[in-house]
């Protein structure tokens, strides 16, 4: 494929594992940071020393990972929309991300039905996008929708 590159940030935790040549700059970066962001996380001390500080990393934490889910959710309605998907014999994004995401047929659909209210809904989306909506209520809209 390409030459990975390969940055260790934090002991034991290894980031930027993406294939650069494949992914474009501006992406690797962002997943790379991400990760390095994640193992410090994961490497340091998350014992909150007072209520207020709990009630931070309990925000910062939740905004982040809904932040996350709107990311994979951009990337899902991507592949939908361009039909790469079809590139590798998938008839469409759903059963690729499973796939590749290594997800279970109930959570793909799931997604499939998110991404669908997320296009349907562009403030909800962008709210989504902020982290000011929680991923399981979206999740429900996309169920209702």
């Amino acid at each position: 494929m390409g030459t990975v590159v390969r940055m260790e940030l934090v002991e034991g935790f290894v980031v930027g594992t993406a294939y650069e040549p494949v992914v474009s700059r501006p992406i690797f970066d962002g997943l790379a940071l991400t990760q390095a962001g994640v193992a410090k996380l994961l490497h340091n001390d998350l014992e909150p020393g007072d209520i207020h500080e709990a009630l931070v990393l309990i925000d910062e934490f939740e905004r982040l990972g809904r932040q996350l889910d709107a990311a994979k959710l951009r990337l899902h309605e991507s592949v939908d929309r361009t039909g790469v998907y079809a590139v590798d014999g998938h008839r469409g994004a759903k059963p690729m991300i499973a796939n590749a995401g290594k997800l279970s047929g109930p959570e793909a659909a799931a997604r499939q039905k998110t991404m669908k209210v997320l296009q349907a809904l562009p403030l909800v989306a962008a709210a989504f996008r902020a982290g000011d909506i929680a991923t399981c209520m979206v999740n429900k809209l996309g169920r209702v929708y």
